[in-house]
């Protein structure tokens, strides 16, 4: 993702929470397209994201309606690693303010209640005050 900001931001906080590039509004329209398309190019030739759902109607039938949920929802689709719940509310919140982890268990549990009736729920483990998101698992438990 490339984030747009003001002149004189710090760019540590959006590269945290997940941006990819971080580039000043006031770049010449030349230079910004060019670094557009270098980052489509760049995004191309990365694999496409594994997703858990079997087929394309699977996962069109469990994503949710609500932009926030489906941001979610995309994230722990295309898990290739576990997801710290402390990364996810960098992510899910803004440059200014993480999302507050109490939030992000009132999303997950909104979203597990979304996926019941399909048989399938998200792959968590808590310890230590840390939870990670692997996923998605069916009632059989595969992913």
């Amino acid at each position: 993702m490339m984030v747009l900001v003001p002149d004189h931001t710090e760019s540590a906080d959006l590269l945290l929470a997940g941006a990819t590039n971080v580039v000043p509004r006031d770049t010449p329209a030349k230079e910004l397209g060019s670094r557009i398309a270098a980052e489509r190019r760049w995004l191309d030739m990365r694999p496409p994201p594994r997703r858990s759902a079997t087929n394309p109607l699977d996962y069109g039938l469990l994503r949710p309606q609500q932009c926030s949920q489906q941001v979610l929802f995309d994230i722990l689709c295309s898990a290739e690693r576990p997801w710290c719940c402390h990364d996810l509310c960098l992510i899910l919140g803004t440059a200014e303010e993480p999302m507050r982890r109490r939030a992000l268990q009132a999303r997950i549990a909104r979203l597990e209640e979304r996926l019941m009736p399909y048989g399938v729920s998200i792959d968590c483990t808590t310890q230590w005050g840390r939870t990670t998101y692997r996923g998605f698992v069916d009632e059989a438990g595969r992913r």
